[in-house]
Order: structure tokens, then C-alpha cells, then sequence
């Protein structure tokens, strides 16, 4: 991805301060914090945590949990993957969009978007799953 030297650290701790050095290298490294070694204020830093939390789609609670430190180790060169990947899709969406109605139905970000010359008619959350164990972005875990 880098140069000699660059690697990327393990998010491995929940915990919310400074001293949890791959978690701030981390940041740093997706543009979150200015610098790794950069002192915060834990309730700054927790606000750092809840930007990246929403980046990915999870509950903003500002706690690097079991889902947000999963995200976090993704490798910056997969997401250099999907970056690559959502532009093309954006790319052909803006030419669909200039000569048609179009739906786009987002299944990972539970989300549905309907565009019809080149404005956004409809923008909506979804519930995705099976009737058995339906999964709601606005009260996950209840819909029954």
C-alpha cells in the first residue's frame, strides 16, 4: 500500500484514549485524526470514534466494539478496492439516471433510493432478512 516502513496495526482494544496506539494510528491512517501521536481528550476521541462509526454504517456509540474494530481492520488496500469499485457504480448510475427512472436498492446499508432526472424522488430505509429474522436499521434486534 506504502512505502518501506508502513504497516497497519491490529485494533484489537476497546479502549478509548490515546494510549490505544493502533486505534490512533488507525485514525490516522483513514484521515480521522491529523496526527497518530495527536493528544485528544477522551470525549474528543470518542467523537472521533462515533464519525467513523457512521462512515461504516454502525451504531454511533463513540466504543470501538467487536463490529467497529472489525471494520477498522479492514485493510486499507480492500478499501482501496471498494472505493475503485463504488466510483465505477456511481459512474454508470450518473449515466442511467440521464435517461431514465432508476431504483437502487442498497441490501448492506439496509437503504432504497429512487432518482428520476437526475433528482433523488425517494430516499427510504429498509428492513432486510428473512420473514423469520427480518433485521431493522432503526431498531435492530426487535423487529419480530
Amino acid at each position: 500500500m506504502a512505502g518501506p516502513g508502513f504497516h497497519e496495526p491490529a485494533v484489537t482494544s476497546a479502549a478509548v484514549d490515546t494510549a490505544n496506539k493502533p486505534l490512533m494510528a488507525r485514525l490516522y491512517q483513514l484521515g480521522i485524526i491529523g496526527a497518530a501521536d495527536r493528544y485528544l481528550p477522551d470525549s474528543n476521541l470518542k467523537e472521533k470514534i462515533k464519525e467513523v462509526q457512521k462512515q461504516f454504517d454502525l451504531v454511533p456509540d463513540g466504543v470501538p466494539g467487536k463490529m467497529t474494530r472489525a471494520q477498522l481492520n479492514i485493510p486499507l488496500s480492500v478499501r482501496m478496492q471498494q472505493l475503485n469499485l463504488a466510483a465505477n457504480y456511481y459512474r454508470w448510475l450518473y449515466c442511467l439516471v440521464q435517461q431514465q427512472a432508476v431504483i437502487v436498492v442498497n441490501l448492506p446499508a439496509a437503504n432504497l433510493t429512487v432518482y428520476q432526472n437526475r433528482e433523488v424522488l425517494l430516499r427510504m430505509r429498509m428492513i432486510v432478512g428473512k420473514r423469520s429474522t427480518p433485521h431493522s436499521p432503526w431498531q435492530p434486534g426487535s423487529a419480530k
